[in-house]
């Protein structure tokens, strides 16, 4: 009995540390990078991108402003605020109100230059795209040179929607005065 007791208990501890030193199963799920932009994809949104800002700082168009923005669009400033147009209505209106200010004199002129090579664009699948870059605002005077007032980045949110791009939300944050 004594003989059938230590070898069930040498048995047990056996089995007891093979388990403890066994290694367990690992299954495999194979890494795979995000997508990538195509040059179609990079050349699409950055003429989209120039469009916006040319219906911003330009060529007043409410209607070709708006085509351009989701239903839902957002926009947050750092120095405006979180959500500071929570609606495309409330955008339009506000670069409608910029225009008539620069008629009367009241704003300054500007206009917006992307930084040469700081653009990315990114995939996003099954939905759209994140443009990030840097970007410069210039003060425009009638027979001056422009004027350098101030450096920002830029990460906006393009939604593809019933096979048009759409600008969902914009994040305009890191502004600078220039020096």
């Amino acid at each position: 009995m004594v003989r059938a007791t230590c070898f069930l208990i040498s048995t047990l501890l056996s089995l007891t540390l093979g388990c403890r030193t066994a290694q367990p199963t690992v299954i495999s799920h194979p890494v795979v990078a995000g997508p990538t932009a195509s040059p179609e994809l990079v050349a699409e949104l950055t003429a989209l991108d120039r469009r916006l800002f040319a219906l911003v700082f330009d060529h007043q168009d409410d209607e070709a402003l708006r085509s351009l923005l989701a239903d839902d669009f957002q926009f947050h400033h750092d120095k405006q605020g979180f959500n500071t147009f929570s609606s495309p209505e409330t955008f339009v209106a506000s670069i409608r109100q910029n225009f008539q200010g620069r008629a009367t004199g009241e704003n300054v002129r500007a206009r917006r230059e992307a930084v040469a090579g700081s653009e990315t664009i990114y995939p996003i699948a099954k939905h759209g795209a994140i443009h990030t870059g840097m970007h410069r605002f210039y003060g425009i005077e009638a027979g001056k040179p422009d004027q350098l007032r101030e450096t920002g980045r830029f990460f906006h949110v393009w939604r593809l929607e019933k096979g048009q791009w759409k600008l969902a939300q914009v994040f305009s944050y890191d502004h600078q005065p220039a020096s």
